[in-house]
C-alpha cells in the first residue's frame, strides 16, 4: 500500500489530494507567469503595492491564495490563467465538457 492509497482511504483524503494538486498547479502557473513576464519578485511587489515578503509568501505557497489575489498577481505579470478540467488521473481538456442530450432536449426543436 502506498502513501497515496493510504491518504485516499482516509475521511476527506481524496479531497485533500485534489486540493494539493490544484495548489501545485496554481503555484506552477504563477512561476511560469513570472518567467514569461521577465519581472522580479521585487518588481511584482512594487506593481501590486505589497511587500516583497508578502509576494514571496504567495509565490512559495504559504497561506491561502484566493482567486481574486491570483487574478491580481497574473494581471500584474501581464498574464492570464487558462483553466482546464479533466477526469482525476486522466487527461485534461480545455474544451467545455459536453453533456449527452437528454430525452427532453433531444425532442425539443432548436430555435434560431
Amino acid at each position: 500500500m502506498n502513501l497515496r492509497t493510504i491518504v485516499e482511504s482516509m475521511h476527506g483524503g481524496s479531497a485533500a489530494l485534489a486540493s494539493a494538486r490544484l495548489r501545485r498547479n496554481v503555484l506552477r502557473a504563477l512561476d511560469e507567469g513570472m518567467e514569461a513576464s521577465g519581472i522580479s519578485q521585487a518588481e511584482l511587489a512594487r506593481r501590486l503595492g505589497r511587500s516583497r515578503s508578502a509576494v514571496s509568501q504567495v509565490l512559495t505557497g504559504d497561506g491561502n491564495l484566493r482567486v481574486e489575489r491570483l487574478a491580481e498577481y497574473l494581471e500584474a505579470m501581464g498574464c492570464e490563467l487558462v483553466v482546464s478540467v479533466g477526469v482525476a488521473d486522466g487527461p485534461s481538456t480545455s474544451a467545455p465538457i459536453q453533456r449527452e442530450p437528454s430525452e427532453h432536449s433531444a425532442a425539443r426543436p432548436r430555435s434560431g
